[in-house]
């Protein structure tokens, strides 16, 4: 019996060694020791075009139509400081539309004045009774619209004398002047053929004088014409951009393929042909949502 017991308890171990293996090595005392090794970081590099321009620029606008008719105090790629001359510009057809703003106005504000006379004897009509209810407020909505109307004649004139005429306070007293006249006055003749000084351009702030991009579309790469005298002007052209070259930027177009890759603040390297062996460190500072056509013909916007 003893001999059975002892065969059965053997027989049963070895099962036990037969199914759990594991369970016996890991009694094992002998220790096991592994390495781990810090893997390197991975730097992957997208690469673009583009054309570096000064970190910001301002655009100087032509504040009337006219003629360059100063020699320019200037020259293009050069610095320029802020508040300094650069040219004068003579009006060229505003004095005509001074002289029909002008009589507009008048003429409004006659009309106005007229039915504000008027009104006292359709009052007095409507207290007694002999014009009708209707007729009297048709009558006082007339007087609201003649004042919108001479408000915004005036507001037109405004606008034409301070485009005309760069020295603001000269523009309060010919506005002054406008406001105390009636059409039968005869001050009015001398207004009419007021003649304005040239308008004085001045730098607004500090940088460079560079020319501004052709307004055509197809020639929007290419630079417009240098101004010189006698250059004709338009309203609102941008005659010159003063850039600030305190630092520079880059403006590219990354395809929907590596778009989602780019992250603002990332760091930026760029290199170029002007500057060879030197590389400017940056990084990215705006992403644009608008997306445009690839004019490559790869169809990737």
């Amino acid at each position: 019996m003893k001999l059975k017991s002892a065969l059965s308890i053997i027989y049963v171990a070895c099962n036990l060694c037969a199914f759990f293996p594991l369970m016996v090595q890991a009694k094992s005392t002998t220790p096991i020791f592994y390495t781990v090794k810090a893997s390197q970081p991975t730097n992957s590099y997208l690469y673009f075009q583009g054309n570096v321009q000064p970190i910001s620029q301002h655009d100087v606008l032509a504040p009337i139509a006219g003629i360059v008719s100063s020699k320019i105090n200037f020259t293009y790629g050069d610095k320029v400081k802020k508040g300094q001359y650069l040219f004068s510009v003579t009006p060229s057809g505003q004095e005509n539309t001074y002289r029909q703003s002008l009589i507009a106005y008048l003429r409004a504000k006659s009309t106005y004045n007229t039915t504000i006379t008027k009104f006292s004897g359709q009052d007095l009509l409507y207290k007694k009774g002999i014009i009708s209810r209707n007729d009297y407020t048709q009558f006082k909505d007339n007087i609201v619209n003649e004042k919108l109307a001479t408000q915004e004649a005036y507001y037109n004139l405004q606008g034409v004398v301070k485009k005309i005429n760069s020295d603001q306070k000269v523009d309060t007293t010919i506005l002054q002047n406008i406001e105390n006249l009636s059409i039968s006055d005869q001050k009015v003749y001398s207004e009419l053929n007021r003649s304005f000084d040239e308008v004085k351009i001045y730098s607004p702030t500090d940088g460079i004088a560079l020319l501004p991009k052709k307004e055509s579309s197809s020639d929007s790469e290419g630079s417009s014409d240098p101004l010189h005298k006698d250059s004709v002007l338009k309203l609102n052209q941008v005659l010159l951009m003063v850039g600030d070259f305190s630092g520079l930027q880059v403006s590219v177009d990354v395809s929907e393929v590596s778009i989602n890759k780019i992250r603002k603040g990332q760091p930026v390297m760029i290199t170029g042909p002007a500057f060879p062996g030197i590389t400017l460190q940056g990084n990215v500072t705006a992403i644009s949502y608008q997306a445009k056509n690839d004019s490559s013909g790869s169809g990737l916007p």
